[in-house]
């Protein structure tokens, strides 16, 4: 057994793929961020299956701070649901989030993911675009035009990063939209 701070300084920072190994499980609790680097097949799947899907219980990850989704691949933010989105509103803890190389539908799609984030303060937004005419409308989960009622504000953000693309206004759109 390791000793409490040598748990909380190694086990601080973890990668999807690792939270599959059994023993990275006892130290769930010490976890306070998530880093998603590469596209992970069957990502939308690998999420909503334990252990990954804990992510969405607090109670599994009660210090989980921060998520890291760095080039994950389109189709992840594409078939994103509801319910993916309302179980997000649980990580009362989680306060940054970091998306990179993300296709979102349009404004309203990335507009519903970051306000199920209650607590955000810390946002980055890198190589972001959007896929109105890219994929057939078969391709994504369509979203409600609104999401629960707790999260339906604009977050009060303490840090904004956006790297814009040339090829895309997305980066504008969104920056404009969060003031």
């Amino acid at each position: 057994a390791l000793l409490p701070i040598a748990q909380e300084v190694l086990f601080e920072v973890a990668n999807l793929r690792g939270l599959h190994r059994t023993c990275i499980h006892p130290y769930f609790s010490v976890i306070n961020e998530l880093r998603v680097v590469g596209k992970v097949e069957g990502m939308v799947c690998a999420i909503s299956k334990p252990p990954a899907s804990l992510i969405l219980y607090p109670h599994a990850f009660p210090k989980l701070k921060a998520i890291r989704l760095i080039y994950v691949g389109r189709l992840f933010y594409m078939r994103m649901s509801l319910s993916f989105l309302t179980a997000i509103t649980r990580l009362t803890a989680l306060t940054e989030l970091t998306l990179c190389g993300a296709t979102f539908v349009n404004l309203g799609h990335i507009q519903s993911l970051i306000r199920s984030l209650a607590r955000l303060s810390r946002l980055s937004l890198s190589n972001i675009e959007f896929a109105q005419g890219m994929f057939p409308t078969s391709t994504y989960t369509p979203l409600p035009g609104h999401i629960p009622a707790v999260a339906a504000i604009r977050p009060k953000l303490a840090h904004l990063s956006i790297a814009p693309t040339n090829s895309t206004m997305a980066s504008a759109e969104v920056a404009r939209w969060l003031g």
